[in-house]
């Protein structure tokens, strides 16, 4: 949109972009393509789910009686219908485990052709965090002892203090009178 300024008034035009007969003649050959390789390949399959999954639903409704085709042919339908389904799953799973596998193998090849300053760059990093960790335990370690044995003492005397408590106020047992 192009906007000029006349005195008072604005008025706005439209510059509209005009594709010349090799573009239109592209874009005429990518409409066709889509609709013959992509379009139409999803139009069909969906149809034939469609119709597999609304037979087999008006199967499950007729009366046994009644149906044209045997419970093997209805179960063999199901399974192929669930196939169907699944294979674009199975397929987007196969290649994400093999980009997996092939990352792993590049990084391999990779890390061997570095020098092995550099290669063992991760396996330094996680030595000093063990070392880190190693020392942390130790303090932790010498900390937690300092302060559970004054614990283990109080708690030794106030068992002792209830012991005696206990033993002062419980009743003697009377003597037998000869």
């Amino acid at each position: 949109m192009i906007s000029s300024t006349t005195g008072s008034t604005t008025e706005q035009t439209a510059v509209s972009f005009e594709p010349n007969e090799e573009q239109q003649l592209r874009d005429a050959r990518l409409r066709r393509f889509n609709r013959l390789a992509v379009y139409l390949p999803i139009g069909l399959t969906a149809v034939v789910l469609m119709c597999c999954l609304g037979f087999l639903v008006c199967r499950a409704v007729v009366p046994a009686e009644a149906a044209f085709f045997s419970t093997l042919t209805l179960s063999g339908i199901a399974d192929l219908l669930l196939i169907l389904v699944m294979l674009p799953l199975i397929i987007l799973l196969a290649l994400i485990t093999g980009g997996a596998v092939y990352g792993l193998i590049y990084w391999q090849q990779q890390s061997q052709k570095r020098p092995p300053y550099e290669r063992d760059r991760l396996r330094l990093l996680l030595w000093k965090l063990g070392n880190i960790l190693d020392e942390i335990q130790h303090r932790v370690t010498a900390v937690s002892n300092r302060a559970t044995q004054p614990l283990i003492t109080a708690n030794a005397r106030l068992n002792q203090a209830a012991t005696t408590v206990n033993q002062l106020l419980k009743p003697k047992p009377e003597e037998p009178q000869q």
